[in-house]
């Protein structure tokens, strides 16, 4: 897989601007260095699609007035981590209408094509006049469960961009052992029953745990079941308070000592309840006041993380 801003940077002309739309860390931080008014209302409504519940809303730099300085852009997913959403039909064409008029390329990752619970995957590549434009990064990880075996493929109509991808792959990712890759070949010509039966059994999943969050976290975390990916995007509830310190917060869900809400929900869980996840802030601003659990764990786990939350929040039912 070839991923990130040094990449991509090898595929632009010199003076244009890799957009980055995808995950709200980059979001936010190319939107410092950009005014509102570069701010279109196709990209706000990508990024409503993508949170799910309209509540993540953030705005990428994809208007008309920034199109012209930027030569890249970072399609990041079309269900995009760490919220699960799943970029719509029209939304993939409201930024495929903006590329074609700019001239643009896009870089599209498409680790989670077949990760989708609700709604349908679109690549952005299937769009009229946007495989010649586009760069599909593959990866065996999610739909073969091959995660940490680091194999990918990319599939690049343009015999020149796909040449300069294969100079910066053998400077990044080459000697990938042979065994992986003759189970990447196994995979792809195998059965793909296992496909659906994995989808099957994540969605169920899914459903055990929001079941639970609504059962057993006393209305601690709120938020609305991912059309995609794995993971559980919650909002913390801002009048919570750290028990075993008697912490309090602002009613915006920030610590009155200017720490991170999200740092301390996340301390707590994993020390006093030995439950996994991760803090929302780590993906960006926007992330604040959210926590994100990986539901793609056996359902014992994920029952016994569900009864940790019931005891640590005093739920009694």
């Amino acid at each position: 897989m070839c991923r990130g801003l040094p990449t991509g940077q090898q595929f632009v002309a010199d003076g244009a601007q890799p957009a980055l739309d995808g995950g709200a860390g980059r979001i936010e931080r190319h939107r410092e260095r950009k005014s509102a008014a570069d701010v279109a209302k196709a990209s706000r409504q990508i990024e409503t699609d993508r949170a799910g519940d309209g509540d993540r809303q953030s705005q990428g730099p994809l208007g008309d007035e920034a199109a012209h300085r930027i030569g890249l852009v970072d399609g990041e997913s079309e269900h995009s981590p760490p919220t699960g959403g799943v970029l719509t039909r029209a939304s993939l064409q409201r930024l495929a209408d903006i590329a074609v008029k700019h001239n643009l390329w896009v870089i599209s990752d498409e680790a989670y094509e077949d990760v989708v619970f609700d709604g349908e995957h679109v690549s952005i590549a299937s769009l009229p006049d946007m495989y010649r434009r586009t760069i599909p990064l593959y990866t065996f990880s999610k739909s073969y469960a091959m995660t940490g075996l680091r194999l990918g493929y990319i599939a690049i109509a343009n015999q020149m961009i796909r040449d300069r991808a294969k100079k910066i792959l053998f400077y990044t990712a080459s000697n990938v052992a042979s065994v992986v890759q003759y189970g990447g070949v196994g995979a792809l010509e195998g059965s793909q029953h296992c496909i659906e039966t994995f989808r099957t059994e994540l969605r169920a999943r899914r459903d055990l745990f929001y079941r639970g969050v609504k059962k057993f976290a006393g209305g601690v975390f709120t938020g609305e079941p991912p059309a995609g990916a794995f993971y559980a995007f919650l909002k913390i509830d801002p009048s919570w308070a750290d028990p075993s310190t008697g912490g309090s917060t602002t009613g915006s869900g920030q610590a009155v000592a200017g720490d991170s809400v999200s740092w301390r929900m996340v301390e707590y869980l994993i020390a006093k309840g030995r439950i996994g996840c991760v803090p929302g802030v780590d993906f960006g601003p926007n992330g604040e006041g959210y926590v994100r659990f990986c539901f793609a764990r056996d359902r014992k786990e994920l029952t016994g993380a569900l009864q940790s939350m019931k005891e640590l929040f005093g739920v009694r039912v």
